[in-house]
């Protein structure tokens, strides 16, 4: 049974669909069939037996009460009936010519029955052929996008219907399809640039190095100082690169005391926030919430790390959280440089810096905020950029508690 199952399976939607629709139309039709010829032997053929059968002897008898007038019969020596000698059939007769008749009839209802399912079936198959050729032709075009034409898109199909509704969500598939395959292109060349210019730059010391004959111990220091300065700079660039493979599954089922979590950013920020006197504001929120806390922590530290490294010498950071209809508000305020207007909405991509000649200054890759919205999002939160009125920015993160 299995094995007829699975044949029927393979085989296409139209003989599919055809086979049902036949079958179902076999059913109706030995139905409707059955149901009349049962009709006709109720209602016409049995009261023509039963009239045959109980009709006088003196049919089958024939005998003549009178021989000189023969319109009379003797009926039980007692009854006499007048019947026109031209009207009488044998009674074996009129049987034979019932059973015939029903015979023929049978044959014919379930011969013509037999006939129309045969038409029926064919006809079904060739209107399901006409309505089911809009699905071939969108299978068509679909075996002929692949990786490198998910720029095409379904047209042609904008009759009413499912099948219109199923053309215009395959082709929102391939709109986020495109966004994330040119997102993933765009990461790639950007993590392959970040990562091919302190090899650059470690290369050209070392030709120049190479080429110099007169090569003095100040030379080669100046060479270990920008070495260090670059493997820390890809050093920093593969962390954070691991940070966002590592994020495609984590569980978030910490219970996570968020005073502990700003303390100790805090803590480990300490020296930074002292070496540009910085002042920074923090009152404890007491809030507990069920989420990852290595990953959460990394998120908050990477805004309270931007907050300090384009803040402005003996400027200010304040953290600031409450709590709003069921959600959590985090806002971390700093008096620093700011970010332009324009730049604001790209700045949460991958590899996007504001001043690229400041990000290598301070060693970011562009990578930070990104990493941040991700690991937000997938806390089921929002993050977003505002500008600070007194000089600098604001981001305020919104997590559902």
């Amino acid at each position: 049974m299995k094995e007829v199952i699975q044949m029927f399976k393979n085989i296409s939607l139209r003989i599919q669909m055809t086979i049902l629709t036949t079958l179902i139309l076999v059913i109706v039709s030995v139905i409707l069939t059955v149901t009349s010829v049962y009709n006709v032997n109720q209602t016409l053929v049995a009261p023509m037996y039963s009239a045959l059968t109980t009709a006088p002897s003196f049919i089958e008898s024939g005998q003549y009460l009178d021989s000189t007038n023969p319109y009379m019969y003797e009926i039980d020596q007692s009854i006499e009936f007048m019947m026109p000698v031209e009207s009488i059939v044998s009674l074996s007769y009129a049987e034979e010519v019932i059973a015939a008749g029903t015979s023929s009839f049978r044959l014919s209802a379930f011969g013509s029955m037999i006939l129309i399912i045969i038409v029926a079936a064919g006809f079904i198959y060739y209107v399901l052929g006409k309505f089911l050729n809009p699905v071939k032709q969108l299978s068509d075009e679909i075996e002929l996008i692949n990786e490198k034409r998910l720029s095409q898109r379904l047209i042609g199909f904008n009759t009413s219907g499912e099948l219109q509704e199923l053309s215009h969500s395959f082709n929102m598939m391939l709109d986020r399809l495109d966004r994330a395959f040119e997102s993933q292109k765009r990461f790639s060349s950007d993590a392959a640039h970040e990562l091919k210019t302190p090899l650059t730059v470690l290369k050209t010391k070392l030709d120049v190095l190479e080429m110099d004959a007169n090569v003095e111990i100040d030379d080669y220091q100046n060479f270990v100082e920008v070495a260090k300065k670059q493997t820390e700079r890809m050093i920093n660039l593969v962390d954070h690169l691991f940070i966002l493979s590592a994020q495609q599954d984590y569980e978030l089922s910490d219970e996570v005391y968020l005073d502990y979590v700003f303390i100790d950013i805090l803590e480990d920020l300490k020296t930074a926030i002292e070496s540009k006197n910085l002042t920074v504001e923090y009152e404890p929120c007491d809030i507990t919430m069920t989420s990852n806390q290595i990953m959460l922590t990394h998120a908050f530290s990477n805004l309270i790390q931007n907050a300090i490294k384009y803040n402005h010498d003996k400027g200010s950071i304040a953290i600031r959280t409450s709590v709003e209809e069921q959600s959590l508000i985090v806002e971390v305020i700093d008096t620093g440089i700011g970010i332009p207007k324009e730049q604001s909405e790209h700045i949460f991509n991958a590899f996007y810096c504001v001043d690229p000649s400041r990000s290598r200054k301070f060693g970011g890759a562009g990578l930070g905020l990104a990493i941040t919205k991700d690991v937000i999002e997938r806390h089921q939160g929002t993050i977003e950029y505002l500008p600070n009125s007194d000089g600098g920015s604001i981001f305020k993160v919104i997590l559902p508690i």
